[in-house]
């Protein structure tokens, strides 16, 4: 969340630089064009990465099941190095999807056993092992 906090004020001075080359690109001389013309593509290629990071961001907060709040306090906690803390969010939060899943299905997730070939494949398993 604090790298999303620091994007903000880049994308404003992003869209700026953007504005402002716009400009010159129109009332500079044309060696001046070519250079703001890079520092045009520069600026569109950070706008869409701010923009790439702020959506995995907030996928990984759907993913994990955590409410906007727990998760900034999650990384947070994070960048302090309290990793105690970090788990015992995320292990509430699995406790919550398990007991979700549980009253859905009827089914302890605990006592699941998946079978390589149906619920696990042979690739997720090399993937993760190496």
């Amino acid at each position: 969340m604090a790298i999303i906090h620091l994007c903000k004020p880049q994308k404003v001075t992003a869209i700026l630089f953007l504005v402002l080359s716009l400009v010159s690109l129109v009332y500079v001389s044309s060696p001046i064009k070519i250079i703001d013309f890079f520092l045009f593509i520069g600026a569109i290629s950070l706008l869409w990465a701010m923009g790439k990071h702020e959506g995995l961001a907030k996928k990984l907060q759907i993913d994990s099941g955590l409410t906007a709040e727990k998760f900034s306090t999650a990384l947070e906690e994070k960048q302090k190095g309290n990793d105690k803390t970090v788990e015992e969010i995320i292990t509430s939060a699995q406790e919550r999807a398990k007991a979700r899943y549980k009253k859905a299905t009827g089914v302890d997730p605990k006592s699941i056993v998946p079978e390589i070939g149906k619920e696990i494949s042979w690739a997720d398993i090399v993937n993760h092992t190496f």
